[in-house]
């Protein structure tokens, strides 16, 4: 097996667990297991600005040994390591592949003509939904392959769940705690219905609070903090164990370009449907009626009926745990990478 290096935000330190972060280490500890930690090492690029002399170096010695040579960059650092990838196929004749966190980079690469000159050159690019390998096909794009988000997870047991509360329908957020991510609406939406049903719905949100939007999420605490609760960043090692405990998880995503959300992988492994905004790739994960319940993005209004649905169908929302665990199947670490080893990348 030939040497694979792998350039992204890894946080091994344990500060980071943000979608970027976790898909990276996901990808590291796969190819880790399936072709051996000696085949594999790795670029960290959280902080590389601070020292991007010691970052060249490091980048070029370690991209000498390699084959193949994978980049998961954000949207600030899709420029510089995109082209240092290319500068090194170039120079060592590597295979360069581009791992997407997300949706956004097919809207970027309509605007970046030079950027979009340069992925073109790239091996593969891995993307998670069929609407953005559409959206780059359309664009000229012509070396793209759909490689689901995944995760290390341990798939619950329904048989050891208990049954829905009768009385109260307990939700979730699992997120980055800003204003795109719907964080305002889920509030107002589940203290609404509170006012006017009796206190029927409890939402305990989960995440880091980003700091331009901590003091409006707090207000709305303040104001609505009956049912309502934040109960501050967990591990993702113990998302599933969390997640078990509630009847369903909201995703009130304002991002139309989402990708596949961790959260919701998360959440179907836990055995617990999804209440979600449609974003432009639901449909690559959520089966509407059986895996969740999605309504228009934005549209509180539909937000607040697909919850009272929630409340007043328990059983039918109950009866799709168990397709949840079966969605969950699709998403596991082992299953995803072996789908990357048997497509030949790392020959």
């Amino acid at each position: 097996m030939k040497k694979v290096l792998i350039v992204g935000a890894f946080g091994f330190d344990g500060e980071y667990n943000d979608g970027q972060t976790v898909k990276t280490r996901e990808l590291y500890y796969g190819l880790c297991e399936k072709i051996g930690s000696e085949n594999i090492d790795y670029i960290e690029t959280i902080g590389w600005k601070k020292n991007p002399i010691k970052l060249l170096l490091s980048f070029f010695n370690k991209a000498k040994c390699s084959e193949s040579i994978i980049m998961l960059p954000a949207q600030n650092g899709i420029y510089v390591f995109s082209r240092l990838l290319l500068f090194a196929k170039r120079l060592f004749k590597n295979r360069i592949y581009y791992d997407v966190i997300g949706g956004w980079v097919g809207d970027l690469l309509e605007k970046q003509k030079r950027l979009k000159k340069c992925l073109i050159s790239f091996d593969s690019i891995w993307v998670e939904t069929s609407v953005l390998k559409k959206q780059l096909l359309n664009l000229g794009f012509n070396n793209i392959e759909i490689i689901r988000n995944f995760k290390n997870l341990q798939i619950v047991n329904l048989d050891d769940k208990k049954p829905i509360d009768k009385d109260c329908l307990k939700l979730c957020i699992f997120s980055r705690i800003n204003y795109m991510k719907g964080i305002s609406d889920a509030i107002n939406v589940v203290a609404l219905i509170n006012n006017e049903k009796g206190q029927e719905v409890k939402l305990d949100i989960y995440g880091p609070i980003a700091n331009e939007y901590e003091n409006d999420f707090r207000n709305l605490l303040e104001e609505h903090n009956t049912k309502i609760n934040y109960k501050g960043v967990v591990s993702p090692l113990s998302s599933v164990d969390i997640l078990k405990d509630y009847d369903a998880l909201l995703f009130p995503t304002k991002y139309k370009n989402e990708g596949l959300p961790g959260t919701i992988i998360d959440a179907y492994a836990a055995g617990v449907p999804v209440i979600s905004a449609r974003w432009d790739s639901f449909f690559d994960i959520v089966e509407e009626g059986k895996t969740g319940i999605g309504y228009t993005i934005n549209d509180l209004k539909e937000l607040k009926e697909a919850i009272i649905w929630a409340i007043k169908n328990r059983e039918l929302l109950y009866r799709m745990k168990i397709n949840c665990t079966k969605k969950a199947k699709e998403f596991l670490r082992e299953t995803v990478v072996d789908e990357l080893i048997e497509k030949g990348f790392f020959d």
